[in-house]
């Protein structure tokens, strides 16, 4: 009966580990697809910039102060941005897609994604989110009920080999009986039997050695699960940390990308530098966006990493 118990336990515990598994791919390809709008964001600005940019060739061109070779060069950066973003703009499908699949849908088109990517910290205590993991994880809680199955499965063996008293009774009414064979007479039956094992060819022998081994394997994989979630809690810590100074250095890149567009623009403007400067400098300023944006959802994927670690619930 235990041992049944204790396998209900291990289903429901395993019903669990799926459901968090499943919220957190669902939170990961609804960050993937906030991010992937993110990304389409910064080539559509990059786009607009290097359009305007061109446009002021132009009239460069028909002053006489410029050449076309100026208007082919920009005209190709411009290509690449929309290239870009065409992929951009498949890979923000495909996962809305995923999303639809994930949450049982028929199309992308009934998933309305509303949010926008946000840089959120938070303060991580290392050691008291490992505690945390440490009770709440269902990792730890199916190992432990693999360790009270087998332990009661152990049990069980001893007792397997040990001898067996049984009683029973038996009470009913029959006929065909002397004097009178048609008269009813109740009747009734005891039976006690006692079974003592004799031999058994080591049957038991062998099973008790086995029953011990995987008592001692299920101790043993319980202690590998908690070394694996102290690794886990130490991992999303570690992913948020230098996603946030990954973002903090972003911020620092697009300041100065700034700086460094707006500056070539002006040599530029006055014959004091050259076009290719004011391209790179607009690539420049577009790959810092978006490392940036890179930087918020790596460090919001490690705030559902740490959840998930912990064992917090991510759905609701």
């Amino acid at each position: 009966m235990k041992v049944a118990e204790a396998q209900v336990q291990t289903a429901r515990d395993n019903v669990t580990v799926s459901k968090r598994d499943l919220a957190f791919n669902a939170a990961q390809v609804y960050y993937n697809i906030l991010f992937m709008r993110e990304s389409i964001k910064v080539q559509d600005a990059q786009i607009a910039s290097l359009r305007a940019h061109r446009n002021e060739m132009e009239k460069r061109v028909q002053g006489g102060v410029s050449t076309r070779f100026d208007v082919t060069t920009t005209d190709v950066r411009i290509t690449q941005a929309q290239n870009t973003r065409i992929d951009l703009q498949n890979q923000l499908r495909n996962q809305q897609v995923q999303l639809a699949r994930l949450l049982h849908k028929p199309t992308q088109a009934d998933v309305p994604v509303k949010g926008r990517l946000a840089f959120q910290p938070q303060p991580v205590d290392v050691n008291a989110e490992v505690t945390k993991a440490l009770e709440n994880r269902p990792e730890i809680k199916l190992a432990r009920d693999a360790e009270t199955t087998a332990t009661l499965q152990q049990r069980l063996v001893e007792r397997s080999n040990l001898p067996s008293l049984g009683v029973g009774a038996q009470v009913g009414a029959k006929n065909g009986y002397l004097p009178d064979l048609n008269q009813i007479r109740p009747n009734t039956v005891g039976v006690v039997q006692l079974s003592v094992p004799i031999y058994d060819g080591n049957k038991n022998k062998n099973q008790r050695v086995e029953a011990l081994a995987n008592a001692r394997s299920a101790v043993a994989r319980t202690q590998d699960a908690q070394e694996q979630i102290r690794a886990d809690v130490r991992q999303a810590a570690n992913n948020m940390e230098f996603s946030q100074a990954r973002y903090d250095n972003a911020e620092r890149q697009i300041a100065q990308a700034t700086d460094a567009l707006t500056r070539a623009r002006a040599r530029y403007r006055y014959d004091v530098g050259t076009n290719l400067d004011v391209l790179d400098a607009e690539t420049r300023l577009a790959q810092a966006r978006l490392s940036r944006a890179q930087a918020i959802y790596n460090y919001t994927l490690g705030q559902f990493q740490l959840k998930r670690a912990t064992g917090e619930q991510i759905w609701q």
